[in-house]
């Protein structure tokens, strides 16, 4: 049983007894209570010791791994994501690396080439004057009469480097031979991006290329045109990796990298890997964005919306310009995420931000996970944050060793929604000490949820505050200071706080509250709000901890935290110490 030594002296314990189941009674005339002959609370899975949280079965492709207390899935093998050779990638749910869309052809051109319709055949260093024909090729790019495709023409790109830019009428698809040996490298001239699309209808496609180290954005898709690129390496473009805008604009992504875009280089801003906005839609599955600067994915303004699938967005890093944000995924301004088997690792700042009215997003089989703080300054490194009236809805969701804060919720009309999530190992930050919170819901945000774990965190485990209302149900908060608070190196006033609530309300309903460094659950006023603090218990355990329920609210109804709750093996079930109030934490400014 981990009971520490609490931070404060515990002068005053109150005459009430709470069901003990076992312990002893705190002093007082409440030793003869009845409710001190409560009962196990009958709740199915109090046996086994979690809540029923299913994250298996796993996706296909992803292999089951233990957690700390649940069976988790993890999207790579044990040893992680492998290291690729060039024109390869290792995605998600998948054994090992492999060729980034079609692999090499025995000779210059793709094996996969449509064996009706009009060809046309480029082949880097060919003879000049070609007229297109597998017998006498283009020599280049600018050979080709782009603008006069028709729908239904291919051009065939062989093995070899070409300069210049790729103009998509609607309908025209380009095929290199393989990502590995078909390499575009656009211009240096004001063309914005290497590959275009330019008129709408019937959607371009582009297959079996990689674009190299341009001085230009890699794709721009926009005026409601269409793209469906399948097989394309993106690699050290300028400012965007891709550009997808305005509405009626669709672009479909298959087997597509995203990586090392670099910022503009006058003003130290961009880097993007995707930005999707001004009512753009974009579906990919098998996408990995890595290391690209500022944002891996920018989706933005109402109408806009990105769906992703098998995906994994990866150490981003921090603008040029001042070393600030670097988050994995913004989603803004009414904007819309979908994502399903997606892993968000090791960016800066966030993993997900989910920020404004109207903006959504739902994730399904995701993990957020080694979010670390903004470089500029220590702050953050949270997994994920949900603010200013959006809305998240996840489900099989694993939040875990990111720094600051698990996942955060603030502001009027945001709201989350949680079913089998667990939160654990939330760390505080070895930049500035700053805090270790699991999930945070405050300034009137609401959090709903069935199964949830929240399993070590520094700090304070659930923290609901500021007019904020919080419902769970098959909710187990545990281990929370189980190092910090006996060390005495817990970051900021506060340690082992299992469930706070200050000027908010929250229900639990078949819960469990166990190991928490000083209180289990503690309630209080918070400085300058008006919104009562209100605290339902129903059907739980609050136990091992050095204080069951630390109560600072005058005359509060203790009634509301016994109904069918056993309080066991605490140091103290009840007490009424005044304990420093947790201030609500800051919000994101990006």
């Amino acid at each position: 049983m981990f009971i520490p030594q609490a931070r404060w002296l515990l002068t005053m314990t109150l005459p009430v007894a709470l069901a003990c189941g076992g312990d002893s009674t705190p002093a007082g005339d409440a030793a003869t209570d009845s409710r001190s002959d409560a009962v196990m609370p009958d709740a199915p899975w109090f046996e086994e010791g979690v809540p029923p949280i299913a994250l298996t079965p796993c996706p296909e492709g992803w292999r089951e791994v233990t957690g700390n207390t649940v069976t988790e899935c993890d999207p790579y093998p044990a040893g992680g994501a492998s290291a690729c050779s060039p024109g390869e990638a290792h995605f998600p749910g998948e054994p090992a690396c492999r060729p980034i869309g079609d692999p090499c052809p025995a000779g210059d051109y793709a094996t996969t080439l449509p064996t009706e319709g009009r060809i046309l055949h480029v082949k880097a260093g060919a003879a000049p004057g070609g007229d297109g024909s597998l017998a006498a090729p283009y020599a280049g790019l600018a050979a080709v009469s782009w603008t006069s495709l028709s729908p239904g023409t291919t051009v065939a790109l062989a093995r070899g480097s070409y300069e210049g830019t790729l103009p998509l009428q609607p309908g025209v698809q380009v095929v290199g031979a393989c990502v590995s040996e078909t390499t575009l490298t656009g211009i240096d001239g004001p063309v914005p991006a290497v590959v275009r699309t330019t008129g709408r209808g019937e959607a371009a496609a582009l297959r079996n290329v990689t674009i190299a180290n341009s001085t230009q954005i890699g794709m721009v898709i926009e005026e409601g045109q269409a793209l469906d690129a399948s097989g394309v390496l993106i690699e050290g473009a300028y400012e965007l990796g891709v550009l997808v805008a305005d509405l009626d604009t669709t672009a479909t992504f298959t087997d597509v990298v995203i990586r090392g875009t670099e910022a503009n280089s006058m003003t130290g801003e961009f880097g993007y890997g995707i930005d999707v906005e001004l009512g753009a839609h974009v579906d990919a599955t098998r996408l990995v964005v890595s290391n690209n600067r500022e944002a891996g994915i920018l989706v933005v303004n109402e109408g806009s919306a990105l769906g992703l699938a098998d995906t994994v967005i990866r150490n981003t890093r921090p603008r040029a310009a001042d070393a600030r944000e670097g988050q994995g995924m913004l989603v803004s301004n009414g904007a819309t995420l979908t994502a399903e088997r997606t892993l968000i690792e090791g960016n800066r700042t966030g993993g997900i931000f989910v920020l404004g009215p109207g903006t959504t997003a739902s994730l399904t089989d995701t993990v957020v996970r080694d979010t670390v703080p903004q470089e500029s300054d220590g702050r953050f490194g949270r997994g994920i944050g949900v603010q200013s009236g959006a809305t998240l809805d996840a489900t099989r969701l694993l939040v875990v060793r990111n720094d600051d804060i698990g996942i955060f919720a603030s502001e009027v009309g945001t709201r989350v929604t949680l079913s089998a999530v667990i939160v654990r190992d939330t760390r505080a930050s070895a930049t500035d000490g700053s805090r270790s919170i699991g999930v945070v819901a405050q300034q009137g945000a609401a959090l709903d949820g069935t199964g949830l774990l929240i399993d070590r965190a520094e700090q304070i485990g659930l923290m609901v505050t500021g007019g904020s209302q919080a419902g769970l149900r098959d909710a187990m908060i545990t281990r929370i200071g189980e190092d910090a608070c006996e060390s005495g190196s817990s970051p900021g006033d506060h340690c082992g706080l299992g469930a706070v609530v200050t000027s908010a309300s929250l229900a639990l309903t078949q819960f469990r509250l166990h190991e928490a460094g000083t209180c289990a659950v503690f309630l209080a006023p918070a400085a300058g709000e008006t919104a009562m603090t209100t605290v339902d218990l129903e059907s739980g355990v609050v136990s091992d901890s050095t204080i069951g329920a630390c109560v600072q609210v005058d005359g509060y109804e203790l009634d509301r935290l016994t109904t069918e709750v056993a309080y066991r093996d605490n140091v103290t079930n009840l007490d009424s110490t005044s304990l420093p109030v947790p201030e609500r934490v800051e919000g994101i400014g990006l």
